[in-house]
């Protein structure tokens, strides 16, 4: 994989949009309440490590240092007599949160296919930071940080969840150039189609280097250094 994986999964999740949730019937010391969160958006994300594991058939991706910012309207309506409601806006922040993803090498019309099953994106440690209009709000977001931290999670599962496969799949595409500058690229096409087993992910590839005096490749652009690839690995394990 190459190096701008990590950008490439950055870019898809601050992208995505993170749908509205709400939590009702929640037992607060004003009474029962039902809150509602929307305009949920994405401030901050930074990975510092991904790692990629295979095993047999198996692929498990791992982000760890996952550096996360999320900024949400929140509002709540007391469900019984005086019936009273207030809105405010929350910034939850998480410097250590991590997430986990396993998957399945299979096959899909024949050709190699990423199947992600399993994910597990957690905040770790963090903060919310509350902009409200009365006292109140502060003493319901404390009764309600572990729904709104569950709720955070599993929409963070799914979005990562489908980046990774996205990425991870376009990684089967028979051919990929790599443009080095305006006059030269390398072309690794995958000349037969690949073999997927139990436990063997066969995919033979062939390498075509290409410069000004060819005339089977005009490069189009000049690519950023930081957008080609660097494969670094060690045993079975391939850090990007």
């Amino acid at each position: 994989m190459a190096e701008g994986v990590k950008d490439q999964i950055i870019t898809s999740v601050m992208s995505t949009d993170i749908p509205s949730f709400t939590i009702d019937n929640i037992d607060t010391p004003i009474g029962v309440v039902n809150l509602s969160f929307t305009n949920i958006s994405i401030e901050t994300l930074q990975i510092e490590s991904l790692v990629t594991y295979f095993l047999t058939n198996e692929l498990e991706v791992t982000i760890n240092n996952f550096q996360f910012q999320v900024s949400l309207d929140f509002g709540y309506k007391l469900q019984t007599w005086p019936y009273s409601s207030d809105s405010g806006q929350l910034e939850i922040t998480a410097n250590n949160a991590s997430f986990m993803v396993e998957a399945h090498v299979t096959t899909k019309d024949d050709s190699p296919f990423i199947y992600l099953d399993t994910a597990q994106f957690s905040l770790g440690d963090f903060s919310i930071d509350l902009r409200g209009t009365s006292e109140m709000l502060s003493t319901i977001i404390q009764v309600a940080t572990p729904f709104i931290q569950y709720s955070i999670e599993t929409s963070m599962n799914a979005v990562l969840t489908d980046a990774i496969n996205s990425i991870c799949n376009s990684l089967f595409l028979p051919s990929t150039c790599i443009v080095i500058d305006d006059t030269t690229a390398i072309d690794v096409r995958q000349p037969i189609d690949g073999i997927c087993q139990d436990n063997i992910l066969d995919l033979p590839a062939s390498g075509f280097y290409y410069g000004t005096d060819t005339e089977f490749f005009v490069p189009p652009t000049t690519p950023d250094p930081d957008d080609l690839p660097l494969i670094i690995t060690n045993g079975m394990f391939i850090v990007l």
